[in-house]
């Protein structure tokens, strides 16, 4: 038998209705949800009815007047409920926005370190190459001379090996982090984690995806920058979810980590490391 009181409560299916749950089952037909539900209940059934493909699922066990579970994308595929002013998904809440700006710029500060220490002799080179014609643009644009410098063919080669590099780099620091525990370094420190809609981890493929979306616009730049610009800030103004592009294109959300999952991270961790050794 349920936990929830018999009474009238919104449906999850449809949160448009209400219906009267009697400790067991759903009672009789709908009605809009803003209607005063009657005195008494409805009768029940005279025989068991057949299950339903599709039988709504009982009330919440949060507050009825506060839990919603609408239908509908992207309800449908990931259950989320509103308990208060929170979202929350999986029973975890929503990521704060600080949080995940704080977590991105720790990722930016950590790959920024290791493209210095991988790329540092190709920057090095690169400087080297790019300085006499920087000098050569300043007395061509003074006029000084006529024909337009333009970068050695060794400076292109370097440049495009600075960007494979540097893509490279950080696709190894994000995307298996990412798969694997669904936290990159940064995350971590500020206790959010990327999980799929149903629960999960996103996989390698899931995190390929969503890092493929970040990562486009840095191959065709300056051409795709708004692309870059609208992901980055697409999660201030979606609801209910606080989505960014990347996170869409995964079928992924950002949330905070409860006390539960803090308990079982450290064996989640040692269960990782042994299945890798």
């Amino acid at each position: 038998m349920s936990d929830i009181a018999p009474g009238w409560y919104p449906d999850p299916v449809d949160p448009d209705v209400q219906r009267y749950w009697d400790g067991e089952q759903w009672l009789g037909e709908p009605i809009p949800v803003a209607a005063t539900p009657p005195a008494t209940p409805p009768a029940p059934p005279a025989t068991p009815p057949a299950p339903p493909a599709a039988a709504p699922t009982p009330p919440s066990a949060a507050t009825p007047s506060d839990a919603t579970v609408p239908a509908g994308s992207p309800g449908a595929a990931m259950p989320w409920a509103q308990v208060g002013g929170r979202v929350m998904v999986h029973g975890r809440e929503l990521a704060p926005l600080s949080a995940r700006l704080m977590a991105r710029f720790i990722d930016f500060l950590a790959v920024a370190g290791l493209n210095l220490a991988v790329n540092g002799w190709f920057m090095y080179q690169w400087f080297r190459e790019i300085l006499p014609m920087s000098v050569d643009a300043q007395r061509w644009l003074a006029g000084e001379i006529e024909d337009q410098p333009l970068p050695s063919d060794r400076a292109v080669s370097l440049f495009w090996a600075m960007l494979v590099t540097a893509m490279a780099l950080w696709f190894a620091y994000e995307v298996p982090a990412i798969a694997w525990r669904g936290q990159t370094l940064g995350k971590r420190l500020f206790e959010i984690k990327v999980l799929r809609y149903d629960g999960e981890l996103l996989g390698f493929g899931g995190s390929f995806s969503r890092w493929f979306v970040m990562a486009l616009p840095n191959l065709a730049f300056p051409w795709l920058a708004p692309l870059q610009i609208a992901d980055a800030l697409w999660c201030t103004w979606d609801r209910p979810l606080r989505q960014c592009l990347h996170d869409k294109r995964a079928r992924g959300v950002v949330v905070r980590l409860g006390p539960a999952d803090r308990a079982v991270a450290p064996a989640s961790h040692d269960e990782y490391t042994n299945a890798s050794t």
